[in-house]
């Protein structure tokens, strides 16, 4: 994942790690591995759907994809190319 004198590469992926730990795994003391597996996913949900991301100018990150997919299909419906790369 990280290259080697990089250190900013996962940065995204330890501040996401931080945050389960402290908002969901701290929080909690599980009795089961499936109640363990139930409240995860919950959680996940959670993540994606309903909490809001300062990042992302305080939206969830599904309202993110489906903006971003949404002018996607826009572009390609007009004919421009939005894939970053020079022609």
């Amino acid at each position: 994942l990280s290259r080697k004198g990089c250190p900013y590469d996962n940065a995204v992926a330890e501040s996401t790690y931080k945050s389960v730990k402290v908002e969901f795994v701290h929080q909690y003391q599980f009795e089961t591995l499936a109640q363990l597996r139930l409240e995860l996913f919950d959680y996940v949900h959670w993540w994606n759907y309903l909490r809001l991301h300062g990042t992302l100018a305080y939206e969830t990150p599904i309202q993110i994809r489906q903006q971003r997919l949404a002018k996607r299909i826009l572009d390609n419906e007009r004919g421009s190319d939005t894939s970053g790369e020079a022609a």
